[in-house]
């Protein structure tokens, strides 16, 4: 018998199935950006202002709201931001800064989805000597100063004493169109220095409003520093400071001299701000929209009242309360003592421990005053506001390097 085999058709190979792969993603390139800077100045006397201005063009075509930050050093040093700027719709962008020392000085736009960073050329500002008339300040500030208006007005004896401004010998001011000039003559171991100084816009409105020279905020020991958070410019006085920013249409005061009394006219010009917060994890006031987190906010305030004065540097800058807490304690000095200036660290609901932070802004005997915010009555109030409460109520201090 014949053993006959098994033909077995062979079956069709089934072709591998077809794997889809999405097309590689071409990233457009960012276009190049250019960035112009003048100054008003190459050398001016110390606390005296220098007006920046310039142009940013990305891809050749001029930049309309493109954020400018301004940049100082010391020859050779390390750039720091001391102010920032938009660009209007023509690209072009204008600020001052107030000179304390011999600095170089840029403009820098980081990088955006369509625009690469750049930077400036650097300009070179010098401070000297010398003294500074009513006149010889007019004419340096030229267009910036404008006419005179009226009389030049001279303070009495008196009055020199109520500025509280040591060793003044004598002080007048004029009238110019765009602002006030006061012209100080100072003595100190037997040497004269003579300052003019300017005041304008809704500072200066603010300080006619409390008497000018002759009142409430005696005589100006320095020009305004502009360029900070939301338009912010800040002036110092002899007896006090005063804040203003595009957010108000008053500016703000205090009666604390020098860098703490511009944190607190800063924090002060927030007070009555609220926001409603029906869910406290998730918020989105103008702090948390500043900070970029919408964490509680508590932290955010006093970071932002620091950065709108033009001390950024004085206190950490964290995305949540509990990173704050731990880069003060990790970074600066802390103690049980209610210094005014200093940062209060409470316990809000105890006994949870130290979950809050404010600022401090007086002290009257065993109480302090506090500015705070994300503080109120219920998650539909919260706000910035300004309280007293016992010293002994922080759990404990800590002090910026002011």
């Amino acid at each position: 018998m014949a053993v006959g085999t098994l033909a077995v058709a062979p079956s069709a190979s089934a072709a591998p199935a077809a794997v889809a792969t999405a097309a590689p993603t071409v990233l457009a390139a960012r276009a190049a950006s250019t960035v112009t800077l003048s100054v008003s100045h190459g050398k001016v006397r110390k606390n005296e202002a220098v007006w920046v201005a310039g142009k940013v063009k990305v891809g050749g075509k001029v930049a309309a709201k493109r954020k400018v930050t301004i940049q100082t050093r010391k020859p050779g040093g390390t750039w720091t931001s001391v102010g920032e700027v938009r660009t209007k719709g023509n690209g072009k962008f204008s600020t001052s800064l107030r000179v304390t020392s011999k600095v170089e000085v840029r403009a820098r736009v980081g990088a955006t989805t369509s625009g690469a960073a750049a930077a400036s050329a650097a300009r070179t500002v010098a401070t000297t000597s010398g003294d500074r008339t009513l006149a010889n300040r007019k004419a340096s500030l030229a267009a910036r100063a404008g006419a005179y208006k009226g009389k030049a007005v001279t303070l009495t004896k008196k009055q020199r004493s109520a500025t509280r401004l040591d060793g003044l010998a004598a002080a007048r001011y004029r009238s110019v169109a765009k602002g006030l000039l006061v012209e100080t003559t100072t003595r100190s171991k037997g040497k004269k220095t003579v300052r003019t100084w300017l005041v304008s816009g809704k500072i200066l409105k603010a300080y006619k409003a409390a008497g000018g020279p002759k009142g409430t905020y005696g005589v100006p020991v320095g020009d305004a520093r502009c360029g900070l958070p939301a338009d912010g410019c800040v002036q110092r006085f002899s007896r006090g400071v005063l804040y203003s920013s595009s957010a108000k249409a008053k500016a703000t005061g205090t009666r604390t001299l020098g860098a703490r009394g511009e944190v607190f006219a800063a924090a002060r010009s927030q007070l009555g701000y609220k926001k409603r917060t029906p869910n406290p994890e998730v918020q989105s006031t103008k702090f948390n929209r500043w900070m970029g987190s919408s964490k509680p906010w508590c932290s955010f305030f006093v970071s932002w009242s620091f950065a709108a004065s033009g001390h950024r540097s004085s206190v950490p800058q964290e995305k949540s309360f509990a990173k704050f807490r731990a880069e003060v304690r990790r970074t600066m000095k802390t103690g049980k003592s209610p210094k005014v200036g200093a940062l209060a660290f409470l316990d809000t609901r105890p006994p949870v421990g130290d979950n809050h932070v404010a600022i401090v802004v007086a002290r009257s005997g065993k109480n302090i005053t506090i500015v705070e915010g994300n503080m109120g009555s219920g998650w539909g109030n919260r706000g910035v506001i300004t309280r007293t409460i016992p010293a002994r109520s922080a759990v404990f201090y800590a002090y910026p390097n002011y």
